[in-house]
């Protein structure tokens, strides 16, 4: 008896375009790190039905880095040159 998911082509093509769970959660943690702004083009390009991911991640990463930005703006301003 053949498997359902063999008889339909189309389900093997609509699997290329999702990302991988793991590739997922190694690309969240990355964008925490504000490689969102890397991945995330990357990501909206090579998968379409991943987009929604990139969005997020690109989200995550402006604002860690807004949030380091604030972080360090008064040690600069303290900085004495």
């Amino acid at each position: 008896m053949r498997n359902a998911m063999q008889a339909c082509t189309h389900v093997e093509q609509y699997r290329r375009q999702l990302v991988h769970p793991i590739g997922l959660f190694l690309a969240y943690l990355l964008s925490f790190c504000g490689f969102g702004i890397v991945l995330g083009p990357v990501l909206y390009f090579a998968k379409p039905m991943s987009r929604h991911h990139a969005g997020f991640m690109l989200l995550l990463s402006l604002i860690a880095m807004g949030g380091v930005a604030l972080y360090y703006y008064e040690r600069y301003l303290r900085y004495d040159w």
